[in-house]
């Protein structure tokens, strides 16, 4: 069974990135939040109708004190919501990964040798942070495309 995931970097303006669907494809992108949730919606419905294996994966955001101070819009909270419903009614794996993981092991370098990073995209960069990470320790992709 072919799989596919979806990876979200969630808020006021969400990044997105995909691989598997077409075979072995990658692709990403950002938008305003609610674009991204129509765009995922759609795309994980007819994956999950052609009977793909849907994994979705989302950075997770913890409320503190400094986050707070930072902005009381609750953004990503709300995206992760939307992304784990999606993911349910989908019948999809979600799973949460946090921001540190993902820039601390997919990395620009990373990114750039995949084939991956768009200048200038940041949360397109960060969703494909999380798609990286996920697929290598799911072993979706090999470990020798990112590591020589």
């Amino acid at each position: 069974m072919t799989v596919v995931v979806c990876a979200f970097d969630p808020g006021l303006t969400c990044g997105w990135a995909t691989h598997g669907w077409p075979k072995d494809v990658h692709s990403c992108g950002q938008g305003p939040q609610d674009q991204v949730i129509d765009r995922a919606a759609s795309f994980m419905g007819a994956a999950a109708s052609s009977g793909f294996e849907l994994h979705v994966v989302c950075e997770s955001y913890i409320v503190t004190a400094n986050t707070l101070k930072k902005s009381r819009q609750n953004w990503s909270l709300e995206g992760i919501g939307v992304f784990r419903y999606l993911a349910r009614t989908s019948d999809a794996e979600f799973t949460l990964q946090s921001p540190a993981d993902a820039k601390t092991f997919a990395t620009d370098e990373k990114l750039k040798a995949m084939g991956w990073h768009v200048p200038g995209r940041d949360h397109a960069n960060d969703a494909s942070r999380h798609l990286l990470l996920y697929c290598l320790k799911r072993r979706i992709i090999p470990l020798t495309l990112v590591v020589s």
